[in-house]
């Protein structure tokens, strides 16, 4: 069994289905081995106009998207960011009014939560600034890009998806996870010839 690690970017479809972009294989998480991967993924989709990259603010991911992808808006896990918030502040004024405030779509929805936060704590702002810099809520999301995620669930998606090939070895697990994606394709693409043009039913019904 292989014990290194697997990044994966990962994006969503017009039917907001998860599409598997790329995945790697690395034998640890140093600045190098991150900037190879970025490179690959900006060869993969080519430049974008518009494009946010969502993660856990992994420091060495960080510096890599800084250096091949600047042009893109960074976004983190808003479950990260509360997992730290935790450990500095506690208390249900957080709880309750961090969470509205992160997934209001419209700024004034999203001043009346976080200003409950200020009120509780106004060194919060501070803390955010120095440790949370990037975006988390969906009011200050570019209405350019349509992905509204403001949590981890692709990740989670993936791993759940993957996670009967992870004891194999790591060249088994390789062709197994790339036969996966070729099915999944196959199968999109029966799907979306029977669907009507335009919008997509789903989308219409969000």
């Amino acid at each position: 069994m292989w014990c290194g690690h697997m990044p994966a970017a990962l994006a969503l479809d017009d039917h907001n289905w998860m599409f598997p972009v790329a995945f790697r294989f690395f034998d640890g998480e140093s600045k190098e081995n991150w900037i190879w991967f970025m490179q690959q993924l900006r060869k993969a989709i080519g430049l974008m106009q518009h494009l946010a990259i969502c993660t856990d603010a992994c420091k060495g991911l960080e510096s890599s998207v800084k250096h091949v992808l600047p042009e893109a808006k960074w976004r983190e896990y808003f479950r990260h960011l509360m997992d730290n918030l935790k450990k500095f502040y506690t208390g249900d004024v957080y709880g309750k009014n961090m969470w509205p405030a992160a997934r209001a779509y419209s700024p004034h929805k999203f001043k009346y939560f976080f200003d409950k936060v200020l009120a509780a704590s106004p060194q919060i702002q501070k803390w955010l600034d120095e440790h949370h810099p990037f975006l988390w809520a969906r009011s200050k999301f570019s209405a350019d890009i349509k992905c509204d995620y403001i949590n981890n669930n692709l990740a989670e998606c993936w791993n759940a998806w993957i996670k009967e090939h992870k004891d194999l070895p790591l060249h088994c697990m390789a062709d197994a996870i790339r036969e996966k994606i070729m099915i999944l394709f196959a199968k999109r693409r029966k799907i979306s010839t029977a669907l009507p043009q335009g919008i997509l039913p789903a989308v219409i019904h969000q």
